[in-house]
């Protein structure tokens, strides 16, 4: 393992963060994401803001040799109220958001520079952030389209709740997706 794998606060976060969002930058520049510079400012304005909110839990994955972030993911607890969840809320079913919107840890951003990906460091931030989680569910949205983040998501267990949303302001095809933590982490491990 090149890698290693640490958990931060937001004043981790804060020390970190130019390193953060040139890690989004990269991972999400080139296809099928074609992030703008615009795209990567707000993101940068939306991590300012996820890190004050309740459950906010932050990893983030180190080069072993230069000790250099290669890869980052964080989420925090889903709520009525915030953006992303009374989004998602409105377009499900009742009953599915009934099953998946409580209780619920929202990842919302996993990311592993281009030249460190397929060495599993998307893998071991995904298991040690849910591990970590006290929520029995967790939940996010991916585009819906045939990326390494759906092929990983799949193959860590998540299930699609809603196979089709684009959200304000965005021409992009989401689907959102589910874990149920408590089954999975009575597994005893997601598996490999």
């Amino acid at each position: 393992m090149d890698y290693v794998i640490d958990s931060m606060n937001d004043s981790g976060v804060l020390k970190y963060q130019e390193e953060v969002i040139r890690i989004y930058r990269q991972a999400f520049e080139q296809a099928p994401y074609h992030k703008s510079e615009t795209e990567v400012a707000s993101f940068r304005q939306s991590l300012n803001r996820h890190l004050r909110r309740p459950g906010f839990h932050f990893m983030i994955a180190r080069d072993q040799k230069s000790s250099r972030p290669v890869g980052f993911t964080y989420g925090y607890s889903g709520q009525a109220g915030q953006w992303w969840h009374d989004i998602v809320v409105k377009a499900m079913d009742q009953q599915v958001a009934a099953t998946w919107m409580m209780d619920n840890f929202e990842l919302v951003e996993l990311a592993v520079l281009p030249a460190y990906q397929g060495r599993g460091i998307g893998s071991a931030l995904h298991d040690r952030l849910l591990i970590e989680q006290s929520h029995s569910k967790a939940v996010l949205s991916t585009l819906r389209s045939e990326t390494a983040a759906l092929h990983l998501y799949r193959k860590r267990g998540w299930e699609t709740l809603l196979d089709e949303l684009q959200f304000p302001g965005s021409n992009r095809i989401y689907l959102i997706m589910g874990i149920d933590l408590i089954k999975k982490l009575s597994e005893s491990s997601f598996q490999p």
